[in-house]
């Protein structure tokens, strides 16, 4: 409802804002953090069991930590919150973050299967479902994924999140001393129209370099044509 504690943390580096996302507690007297977290993990926790384990009990590409974070983040609603915004550079909102938990999004997505990403620079057909997943590994070529909205369908909202995780390591030599650090890949996220040549025009843009998160909202229809998403960044790291 907003009344939630929001604001900046320096955890993993300055310029961040929280919460990342927000449940809604509506008529249950439970506004608060320790209520919301655990419905949030618990969401995860769904996500991760459907999307299986292998023989080892080791988690399959769908239930991976950044698929899981980039499902609750895209499927999040922001209809609830007319002040909503992002900038290209905060990826969420400073008050909401990426919107209202939606399991149901999320496991629609999840459901819709794993979409690999292409470095072809040219749109040769489309890559992508209306709605899915990846598990992939960005090691310092641009990745590319494509879509073609045709004559007829109609986008009216599209919502897509690249999560990852930090690097977090221990500086200190000293046994049983917990002194920790971080290395951030800066990763970014990019829609073009790509009608007429590849990557012919930007639509939209994530550019953050204090998040390990970059988000693409748009709630506006998209025009009939060709679409292409770009990741590119700096460091080696898988993500979702």
């Amino acid at each position: 409802d907003g009344l939630h504690s929001f604001g900046t943390t320096t955890v993993y580096g300055a310029g961040r804002t929280i919460p990342d996302i927000v449940v809604p507690m509506q008529d249950t007297g439970l506004n608060f953090t320790s209520y919301a977290t655990p419905v949030v993990g618990a969401s995860a926790a769904i996500l991760q069991q459907a999307a299986g384990f292998d023989g080892s009990g080791k988690a399959l590409p769908g239930g991976q930590n950044q698929v899981i974070r980039s499902l609750l983040f895209a499927g999040a609603t922001k209809e609830e919150f007319p002040g909503w915004n992002k900038t290209e550079t905060r990826p969420i909102d400073s008050i909401y973050g990426f919107g209202e938990l939606n399991i149901y999004n999320s496991y629609k997505m999840l459901e819709a299967g794993q979409f690999g990403a292409t470095k072809t620079t040219d749109f040769v057909s489309s890559s992508i479902g209306p709605m899915g997943w990846d598990y992939g590994t960005y090691s310092g070529s641009d990745l590319y994924y494509n879509f073609e909205i045709k004559p007829g369908q109609l986008l009216s909202e599209l919502s897509a999140v690249l999560a990852w995780n930090v690097d977090v390591f221990n500086t200190s030599v000293t046994p049983g001393v917990f002194n920790p650090s971080h290395q951030l890949s800066n990763l970014e996220l990019e829609l073009f129209n790509s009608n007429g040549t590849f990557l012919n025009s930007l639509v939209q843009a994530s550019l953050s370099t204090a998040y390990n998160y970059e988000h693409i909202f748009l709630n506006s229809p998209l025009e009939t044509g060709k679409y292409t998403f770009r990741i590119r960044g700096d460091l080696p790291v898988d993500y979702g």
